[in-house]
């Protein structure tokens, strides 16, 4: 019979390494979010969940960034919000690929 549940971590063993630091400053990050989304005519995301995990996710970029970063959410916000207008505005699918001509 073990001691130990499957899963329990042993209270003896090495810790875990640390988390790793990110891959790229987060006024890098939001620049690049932005640089997509400035030329976009359609959603860069498949679908709302995946874009209401990207806006979250810059909202903590910024949060790191301070002013800089505050201003870099906000332009990413007007864009994503003109995306969303063309597409209500076509009667579209914001996520869908454009139709073929």
């Amino acid at each position: 019979m073990s001691r130990f549940a499957p899963g329990h971590p042993d209270l003896f063993a090495p810790p875990p390494p640390p988390p790793a630091a990110p891959e790229r400053p987060p006024l890098e990050q939001l620049t690049a979010l932005l640089a997509i989304l400035k030329p976009a005519t359609r959603m860069p995301w498949p679908d709302l969940m995946t874009a209401m995990e990207a806006e979250r996710h810059a909202f903590w970029l910024a949060s790191q960034s301070g002013e800089e970063g505050q201003k870099l959410v906000s332009a990413i916000m007007d864009e994503t919000e003109r995306l969303f207008y063309n597409a209500e505005q076509a009667g579209l699918d914001p996520f869908a690929d454009p139709p073929e001509r």
